[in-house]
């Protein structure tokens, strides 16, 4: 939301710079989660609870919102050509 709001100011690299670094950010939250998926497939036990349910909206969420970001930001730098 923050690089969408950059963008919207016009500061299309720094909104682009911030975007990255959210992509980065998920892309570690991401890792863990195929770990997590990964075990469970190979018939480890992983439990599953309310946070556990709740951090995966929350990563789906924010992965969703990345790409929304990169679109906003690719009309943004459009309108500002």
């Amino acid at each position: 939301m923050e690089a969408i709001s950059l963008a919207k100011e016009g500061k299309i690299s720094e909104a682009k710079e911030r975007l990255q670094s959210a992509r980065d950010e998920v892309q570690k939250a991401h890792h863990f989660q195929t770990e997590l998926v990964t075990k469970e497939a190979n018939g480890d036990t992983v439990p599953m609870s309310l946070i556990m349910c709740h951090g995966q909206d929350h990563l789906m969420t924010a992965m969703v919102v990345i790409d929304l970001a990169e679109e906003f930001i690719a009309v943004y730098e459009k309108i500002a050509e």
